[in-house]
């Protein structure tokens, strides 16, 4: 499961479950293509999400029930981190910054205000609950 991918000087970084992956592409390519890989584009994952819970900044992008992205700043910077919202067991706050504990123990500092990450889990959170939701009504 990934649990972040972080922009580098080199592409950007994976982390998932207990190691890394380094790609050569920026993170943006790299959601790009995950959504290319779940049978939708990016710009409509964006364009929808941001009409039906109108939201105007730091999208996030469902992909699939394991896999729903967040950016930690505009995903257009340099310093943005895309989190999974599915593999976090808790965070807490750090100064200016977030502490966020993996579900598979890992830890890592995240630059980004308590208020800003709270709110973003809070919108993953309805997201996650629509989803599932059209996932149990097509099976009545």
């Amino acid at each position: 499961m990934i649990l972040f991918i972080r922009q580098n000087s080199e592409g950007s970084v994976l982390f998932i479950d207990n190691y890394r992956q380094k790609a050569s592409k920026p993170s943006i390519s790299i959601i790009k293509l995950l959504c290319e890989k779940a049978l939708c584009s990016y710009e409509s994952r964006v364009t929808s999400t941001k009409s039906m819970f109108k939201l105007y900044a730091r999208v996030p992008i469902y992909i699939h029930q394991e896999l729903l992205l967040f950016p930690t700043k505009s995903p257009r910077t340099y310093e943005n981190i895309w989190v999974n919202y599915c593999s976090i067991f808790t965070y807490e706050k750090r100064g200016n910054q977030v502490l966020v504990f993996f579900k598979n123990n890992v830890s890592e500092l995240i630059d980004i205000t308590y208020k800003q990450f709270k709110q973003s889990m809070s919108v993953c959170q309805k997201i996650f609950n629509h989803t599932k939701h059209l996932e149990d009504s097509l099976y009545f």
